[in-house]
């Protein structure tokens, strides 16, 4: 085996330094342009409720819904409040209307759901809970439920719609009932996990630092201030650039999105594997030369178990 130390990369100052320069004034050019089209982008309207909206529905339901299983009222404080300073105007509105008119407060929810742009939500809800103007169509109401995101405050308001026109609103309230459960579930779930995660990352921060440190050999940097500099530039150029190439193939072929991360790891894993077999892994100290000749003239492979539920595919040999 070939114990010699890998030589450390270092690029001649006399071209490095210019290209450097190079390198960040087009990574600075890159995120100004970046973040000035991002600004000059016109912000479109959502077409349906975003993921707060949906966590809003979820949260200012839950007290309604676990008070009837329990049998009981249980209250929900000012959250209607603390959402709506949280929520711009938009569909999330739309389901902050809904539960401050089933609530009661008329003057609330007719003042939310004058902020959301969507003349069909407006006119189903001042139907639904002012009687103004005509019964909605049912295709105006599926339109309205779908851009609620068919949750808790769509069936609210379904089941509003059908008490007024005299219908039975339980079967909508049911629905709406059910929606909420698994979901507060999930949410509880979540929030769970992250605590859990907290005292994890806390009990190990306390165990490490009550555990005396074991010597160890640090890894051997083979790479000059200069050289680092050209590596981390020119992979964030690289990366930006391969962001706008990959969203332009999506846009021109979008059939191919499901496969693009499973294709990038693959090329990226590909590209590593390939690298091993280049001489200049050899020379970098990547790879020792034995190894790498070992890889090459393997005919086939087979998996070594280190231990139980510990498997590696190697090069066939006497250890294996």
């Amino acid at each position: 085996m070939d114990s010699r130390r890998p030589e450390p990369w270092n690029p001649d100052r006399t071209w490095a330094d210019p290209f450097i320069a190079t390198l960040a004034l087009l990574v600075v050019l890159a995120v100004g342009l970046n973040a000035g089209a991002r600004r000059a982008r016109p912000a479109r309207p959502s077409t349906r409720v975003d993921l707060q909206g949906r966590i809003a529905d979820v949260t200012l339901a839950a007290p309604k819904v676990l008070g009837a299983l329990a049998g009981t009222a249980l209250g929900s404080g000012d959250a209607l409040g603390s959402f709506e300073k949280k929520t711009a105007p938009g569909w999330d509105r739309a389901i902050l209307a809904v539960h401050a008119a089933a609530r009661g407060d008329l003057a609330a929810g007719s003042r939310l759901s004058g902020t959301v742009p969507d003349a069909t939500f407006r006119a189903v809800w001042s139907w639904a809970y002012e009687g103004l103007g005509r019964a909605p169509l049912p295709g105006d109401l599926a339109a309205v439920r779908g851009a609620l995101g068919e949750g808790y405050a769509a069936g609210m308001l379904e089941a509003r719609c059908a008490a007024r026109a005299g219908g039975d609103p339980k079967p909508a309230e049911a629905r709406a009932a059910a929606w909420v459960l698994p979901r507060l579930a999930a949410l509880a779930g979540a929030g769970l996990a992250a605590a859990v995660l907290a005292l994890g990352g806390l009990a190990m921060a306390i165990f490490l630092a009550a555990v005396p440190a074991r010597p160890h050999a640090p890894p051997r940097f083979a790479l000059s201030g200069r050289a680092l500099l050209i590596v981390l530039l020119g992979w964030f150029l690289t990366h930006l650039a391969a962001g706008y190439v990959t969203g332009t193939a999506l846009a021109l072929l979008p059939f191919l999105r499901p496969a693009a991360l499973p294709l990038t790891y693959a090329l990226h894993a590909l590209l590593g594997t390939a690298y091993l077999f280049t001489q200049e892994a050899v020379t970098s100290g990547a790879i020792i030369p034995e190894f790498q000749h070992q890889a090459l003239e393997c005919a086939r492979t087979i998996l070594l178990e280190s231990g139980p539920g510990h498997a590696t595919r190697c090069a066939v040999s006497p250890f294996a």
